[in-house]
């Protein structure tokens, strides 16, 4: 071999040393995409299926009734002239989340501050929640006789079962007025009440509330 010979041969060789270097770095960094990007797949894919646990279950809190005044049937935003013996068709649509817990709806005459009034029905409401609009509270009332003449009320008070007392059990315990209890009122100018005046005027009607025991 020339000297010339052996010179290109180092020349070559030394090339070929210099050109592995950037091949093998090359090399070492497809071999670390490939890994990154196998990793990146099994976290999407490990990601992709977590499901997510059911929402918690949570019991609704039992609410105060709610009665549509507006949607009542007669109407209490005017006086109900009556005489003894009809028949008044009481509906009043009812709204509340119970809990559980049946409602009871109670009609009264005169029923105030100063008196436990006349007991005209007591009913039971079965417990449902507050979605449900479809409830009412209904009466085919018959007027009593109503002494004096003039000026009485009638009213219907809506509340849950334990809000009651239990002698006599329409009437609301000290709490319930102000925390559970929903009224509406009609005023009604009997017609047909004994005594000389059949006819009198209501200016006399007196202030009335929810009693309490």
């Amino acid at each position: 071999m020339s000297v010339e010979q052996g010179q290109r041969d180092t020349q070559s060789a030394t090339a070929l040393s210099e050109r592995a270097g950037p091949v093998a770095r090359m090399a070492a960094i497809l071999r670390l995409a490939r890994v990154s990007l196998f990793c990146g797949w099994i976290m999407l894919l490990a990601s992709s299926c977590i499901v997510a646990g059911p929402p918690e279950n949570r019991n609704p809190a039992q609410t105060r009734p709610t009665l549509d005044v507006y949607q009542a049937t007669p109407s209490a935003s005017r006086v109900l002239v009556v005489h003894t013996n009809d028949l008044v068709k009481i509906s009043v649509p009812l709204r509340s989340e119970d809990a559980g817990e049946a409602l009871r709806g109670v009609f009264l005459v005169d029923y105030n501050a100063g008196s436990l009034g006349l007991l005209q029905n007591s009913q039971d409401i079965a417990a449902s929640t507050y979605a449900d609009d479809g409830r009412q509270v209904t009466l085919d009332w018959t007027v009593p006789s109503l002494p004096p003449p003039g000026c009485h009320l009638l009213s219907l008070i809506v509340a849950h079962d334990s809000s009651f007392g239990s002698n006599p059990n329409y009437v609301l315990k000290q709490d319930a007025a102000n925390r559970d209890a929903a009224v509406i009122n009609w005023w009604l100018n009997d017609l047909d009440a004994d005594g000389p005046n059949k006819i009198s005027a209501l200016g006399d009607c007196p202030t009335v509330g929810i009693p309490t025991k």
